[in-house]
């Protein structure tokens, strides 16, 4: 399914939703089910945590830069936040490769001298940032969202 086409199915989607009244669970397992999927209640429930999920982080980066924050330094205290239990090695590694994917490199190998510490993890939070605005915006015309 090509871009526009696949635009069109969310907004035709999201348009059926506010129209039904019904929870967001519901809706979608509502959808499922007609697909035919027999495990829609698991799915839908799954689908449903994760949309929660990014509508908390968006709240929480809009809070943040309403507060005199910006993205960047939102995005070092979320990847802080979940890094808290792996060494910078390890954490540096995650991050090159994440880049690298999403600039495109499927194959990406993690960059075995990537660490996120010190100066290293401000280029490795910047590098993450560009390559989120790039996968963002590619998907919004090209609107670049204040930082």
């Amino acid at each position: 399914m090509d871009e526009t086409k696949f635009q069109l199915v969310m907004e035709e989607l999201l348009a059926e939703y506010e129209k039904s009244g019904k929870s967001m669970d519901d809706f979608i397992q509502e959808k499922l089910t007609a697909a035919g999927r027999k495990d829609a209640e698991e799915y839908a429930k799954e689908i449903s945590a994760t949309l929660e999920t990014i509508d908390q982080k968006f709240t929480g980066l809009q809070k943040y830069k309403a507060e005199g924050g910006n993205r960047e330094e939102w995005l070092r205290r979320e990847v802080d936040r979940a890094a808290a239990d792996f060494s910078p090695d390890e954490v540096g590694k995650v991050l090159s490769s994440t880049v690298k994917v999403m600039q495109g490199d499927e194959a990406a190998l993690p960059d075995e001298n990537a660490s996120y510490s010190a100066l290293d993890a401000a280029f490795l939070i910047r590098d993450l940032d560009d390559a989120l605005v790039s996968n963002v915006c590619a998907n919004l015309g090209g609107k670049e969202e204040e930082k």
